[in-house]
């Protein structure tokens, strides 16, 4: 049936039924058992009708009337409907429904979830009245929640930022990232499938897009944040993974990010950790390696104590320490042996005018560094294009010759303790 013959029905009830005040219980119960009948079929369109009409009629319309026979009564309506715009009009009706009920103080609040859905798929929906029902109806559900909804209220939320005025749009843009995050954790908790976060996402980087969309009020959201020290962290932290998506770890906030988590937690890995990579950026590697440092003390993960002695290794070779780099390059195993070997492969290159007493001895260096090289990739080290690089150093038949040495001789090289051979 369809929505005009639903109308029209009430429209015929009504000038059918002329009734006495007295028999309005009656004809309620009438109305009632007609919405039962068609129940029984499964003719919820029909069934709807009888129960609006009840409505009307019964002057003591209860809780249960709305929430166990109307509401759901219309529910299957709107889900068993092909046409969208019938089915947009039983929305109106029975969110229409809902704020009668809640007038009367009948509305029972476990229809939360699907009245902010339907409000928000609205063309000219309440949001914010949507978003309120979304709020309360998920701080009940918790990690029960269907993800559908979880999509509906991101995009809500994201739905609000895009309509808000200029001067508002700043406080919605927080409540998007800061709700993308909270969201996440939900999604990753409740072990929701990879598409509703791909959902979020698409939602948030349409919003959230390059340094210059955060940085202008994130002075204004730190000054919003809550005081209590496990809430705070978490605020911070979040803001910290935000930044490092979106490439702004060279921006000054994120320093002043680093800084405040560690305020907050001075034995906080993650916080630590982000100092010294910061330090570490900025080639202030001496300050970075004391850094790395602290962090070493401050944890017993086998996995992180890997990253912080390849992070202090990165920061001696960068600092110039050749030789020091390269003795702990050689010294390193486990995940990073492949690049530490890369790193000792450069020291060894950078270090060859200080390794032979003529050109053809110090050009014998490449020979070495290319073995280490092959060392490395063979333990997964990224070595990229400098074994190419280093061969085409090697001496040349010219400076062999010249100074008395062959292919497939032998060279020690002094520096190192090692024997190579020439090519």
């Amino acid at each position: 049936m369809k929505l005009g013959r639903l109308f029209l029905g009430f429209a015929i009830i009504t000038s059918t039924f002329g009734f006495s005040q007295e028999d309005a219980k009656l004809e309620c119960d009438r109305m009632k058992l007609f919405a039962g009948k068609k129940l029984d079929i499964n003719d919820y369109k029909n069934a709807a009708m009888y129960y609006l009409k009840a409505e009307e009629m019964c002057g003591d319309y209860d809780a249960a009337d709305y929430n166990k026979r109307l509401f759901p009564t219309l529910q299957n309506a709107i889900n068993e409907e092909q046409d969208p715009a019938v089915a947009a009009k039983y929305v109106d009706t029975i969110l229409a429904a809902m704020d009668r009920a809640e007038a009367k103080g009948k509305y029972d609040a476990s229809y939360d979830l699907a009245r902010a859905a339907y409000i928000s798929q609205q063309a000219h929906g309440d949001r914010k009245k949507a978003d309120g029902l979304f709020v309360r109806g998920m701080g009940v559900a918790g990690l029960t929640v269907n993800e559908a909804y979880v999509t509906l209220y991101y995009y809500n939320l994201y739905m609000l930022y895009a309509e808000a005025t200029d001067a508002d749009r700043p406080a919605a843009k927080g409540e998007l990232i800061s709700k993308y995050f909270a969201m996440s954790d939900l999604i990753n908790k409740a072990k929701m499938s990879t598409a509703t976060q791909d959902a979020i996402n698409q939602y948030f980087n349409a919003a959230v897009q390059s340094c210059d969309d955060i940085l202008p009020d994130l002075k204004g959201f730190m000054a919003k944040l809550l005081q209590e020290k496990e809430a705070k962290k978490l605020t911070v932290k979040n803001f910290i993974t935000l930044l490092e998506a979106k490439g702004c770890t060279e921006s000054a906030e994120y320093g002043q990010l680093i800084d405040t988590l560690i305020d907050v937690d001075p034995t906080d890995f993650d916080a630590v950790i982000g100092k010294a990579k910061r330090l570490e950026g900025q080639k202030k590697y001496s300050e970075a390696i004391g850094v790395y440092r602290d962090a070493k003390a401050i944890t017993k993960d086998p996995a992180q104590l890997e990253e912080i002695d390849y992070a202090i290794l990165r920061c001696t070779y960068g600092a110039g320490n050749i030789m020091s780099a390269y003795n702990m390059a050689l010294g390193m195993g486990g995940k990073y042996k492949g690049d530490a070997l890369v790193i000792a492969a450069q020291c060894v290159a950078r270090n060859k005018d200080n390794c032979g007493a003529s050109t053809v001895e110090r050009k014998c260096s490449y020979y070495y560094a290319v073995q280490l090289l092959e060392r490395a990739r063979a333990a997964g080290g990224n070595v990229g294009g400098l074994i190419g690089s280093y061969k085409s150093n090697y001496p040349t038949q010219g400076e062999l010759f010249d100074a008395g040495m062959s292919k497939g001789q032998t060279y020690t090289i002094s520096c190192y303790g090692v024997t190579v051979t020439i090519e």
